[in-house]
């Protein structure tokens, strides 16, 4: 599963500070910001919060593992 959200959807949505710090320095190895950030390539199920609620987003996540469990 691939939570798709462009950097800067991201830094908005947790103002908390953690992105500022990273960017002054005093978070190293923040992913996307001194850390490469590599999308996953296939992922079996890609959630692209910038079109997506969280509720569905919650709803694809859980029939994905609804269908997969009556595969087993």
């Amino acid at each position: 599963m691939h939570v798709d959200a462009p950097l800067e959807v991201a830094e908005r949505r947790y103002p908390n500070g953690l992105y500022r710090r990273a960017r002054l320095g005093q978070i190293p190895q923040f992913t996307g910001i001194d850390s490469s950030y590599e999308p996953a390539q296939v992922p079996e199920l890609r959630l692209d919060t910038t079109m997506l609620t969280a509720e569905r987003s919650a709803g694809l996540v859980t029939e994905r593992v609804t269908s997969a469990d009556r595969l087993c």
